[in-house]
């Protein structure tokens, strides 16, 4: 779709496990953008995710110490075969929300500060259970149905080296022992 500047797609188009791949775009002012080919990785496994619901006590956007109800959610995951050695969970949450005549359905990142990230490298199991995915705090937004979805991927060593990075800048405390700021 070239109408939305920045969206590229191909219609009908599905990779295939294990080929390599890469990106070429002619600008509208014949400047070219051209991505280092990549293997389009494998199998992502299964996960199946629960939730917990708990109080906690934390500081507010004021500077207020509240105690109030946040939801964990969980995964229990079958890991693909071991050649898929980066893998990355995303926990998405949809809710409705009514403000017209229709009701508007909200999609965010459930828990947009952290990052589930695993290098296979060491790790001879099969299952992954009980791994922590999200956390999110109970607000107007739960008065109606709220729904996570999870989704389990396996990644390059690129992309894993690039989403460490950021998990990295997006874990800092503000403490004087962070890492200080860089770019990606």
């Amino acid at each position: 779709d070239t109408t939305i500047p920045g969206n590229y797609a191909l219609p009908d188009f599905v990779g295939t496990r294990g080929k390599m791949y890469h990106v070429k775009i002619i600008l509208p002012d014949n400047r070219m953008y051209e991505s280092a080919p990549e293997k389009m990785p494998g199998e992502a496994g299964s996960v199946s995710t629960y939730f917990q619901i708990e109080r906690e006590e934390f500081i507010d956007y004021e500077g207020l110490l509240v105690n109030q109800p946040v939801v964990r959610v969980f995964g229990n995951s079958i890991l693909p075969p071991p050649e898929s050695q980066f893998m990355k969970w995303q926990v998405d949450e949809v809710f409705m929300i009514f403000g017209g005549p229709l009701p508007c359905f909200v999609t965010q990142p459930a828990d947009p500060q952290f990052l589930v990230l695993l290098d296979r490298k060491n790790l001879v199991a099969t299952e992954y259970p009980r791994q922590f995915l999200a956390r999110r705090v109970v607000d107007y937004s739960f008065m109606s149905k709220h729904y996570f979805v999870t989704y389990q991927s396996t990644i390059t060593k690129d992309a894993f080296d690039y989403w460490r990075k950021v998990q990295i800048l997006a874990s800092q405390d503000g403490s004087m022992f962070d890492i200080p700021p860089a770019t990606i």
